[in-house]
């Protein structure tokens, strides 16, 4: 699992291109060898990893204002 958190962190320009399957096979260098299914399932798990990222990214955004407005009242 490690090897493919590496690969996802390379990848990260990806979203950008998501409606470009050409674009991204070219992105990844030589991934183009990949068959289609292994890229839809590459495409998904990139989907959920960012989905994630970004529920943790509000989150963090939550706290930090929540103690912003306790840093204030003090």
């Amino acid at each position: 699992m490690p090897m493919n958190q590496g690969q996802m962190m390379q990848g990260g320009k990806m979203p950008m291109q998501q409606g470009q399957m050409k674009g991204g096979m070219m992105h990844g260098g030589g991934m183009g060898m990949m068959n289609p299914e292994m890229m839809k399932q590459k495409q998904e798990m990139m989907q959920k990893h960012m989905a994630t990222m970004e529920q943790r990214l509000s989150n963090i955004e939550a706290l930090l204002k929540e103690l912003v407005a306790l840093q204030k009242k003090k």
